[in-house]
């Protein structure tokens, strides 16, 4: 089992992040979608990705009447977090 206290942890910003973003991004199929953050405990449902651009945006279908979108309009704060098992990759993007 792994010792979560010597994770290796890196902090991006600007191009480096996009850049990051894009790459994990684009090997993983599904996120945890965080809404409402600024109240506890929020809304966290999965979300299945469409894409990521080479920018670092990622595509997620939603319909219109869903209340994840009613959330995010209130506040458009959200969190993602993904992980691609299979490169030992995991991802958080607020």
């Amino acid at each position: 089992m792994a010792d979560i206290d010597h994770q290796p942890r890196q902090d991006f910003a600007g191009e480096d992040a996009r850049a990051k973003i894009h790459d994990i991004g684009r090997h993983i199929a599904m996120c945890m979608l965080a809404t409402d953050v600024g109240q506890y405990p929020g809304d966290v449902r999965p979300m299945a990705i469409q894409a990521v651009d080479e920018q670092g945006v990622f595509w997620m279908l939603s319909s219109s009447e869903s209340e994840k979108n009613r959330d995010i309009e209130r506040d458009p704060r959200v969190v993602l977090t993904c992980q691609n098992d299979s490169r030992y990759e995991y991802l958080a993007v607020s």
